[in-house]
Parts: structure tokens; sequence; C-alpha cells
């Protein structure tokens, strides 16, 4: 998935915040309630997920963002979107951004 310029930025710069747990939260809100769809919400964030080191703080911020965007018993009752996502989702949305 090819992700704009502008929406980088404003995932970096809410990565690189003093609070990133707070500010990745705030910006998947903000993404949402803008309409972006659960799935690609979800991509944007994995992205990032691969990039950051396991034992980098940062990790857990885009983890924890990751959890609410997923749904279901991730989210704790926090869920972004009524739908939880399934596996199957995700492998079909990687299949057809590939193509």
């Amino acid at each position: 998935m090819k992700i704009a310029k502008e929406l980088k930025e404003k995932f970096e710069i809410a990565l690189e915040s003093n609070d990133p747990s707070e500010s990745l939260w705030k910006l998947a809100h903000d993404l949402r309630n803008q309409g972006m769809k659960q799935i690609e919400l979800y991509f944007l964030y994995e992205h990032y997920h691969q990039l950051v080191d396991a034992d980098d703080p940062k990790y857990d911020a885009i983890v924890d963002s990751l959890d609410i965007i997923w749904g279901g018993a991730w989210a704790i009752a926090n869920a972004l979107y009524e739908h939880e996502l399934t596996s199957e989702e995700v492998q079909k949305f990687r299949t057809d951004i590939s193509k």
C-alpha cells in the first residue's frame, strides 16, 4: 500500500511526540473520523510496526493502536470500529494491493 506523503508526515509527527501512545491513539481516531476504512488504517499502522525495532518504546505505542484498530478482544472495549478485523480480510487486502 502506497502511503500518501501527508499521512506519513502525520504518523511520523505522532510517533516522535513526547507521548507517542497518546498521539498515535488520537491520530487513529482522527483518521477514522475523517472516513478512513478500518483495513487501510490497520495497514498504515502495520507499515510502521514493521519498521520499528521491538526494543524501541515506540513499538508498544504502535502495537497498542493496532489493537484498537483491529477490534474484538484485543481492543478491550476501546475498539475504533464495530467490526473486528479477521486474518482473512487482512490477507485479501494484502493480496489486492500487491496486484
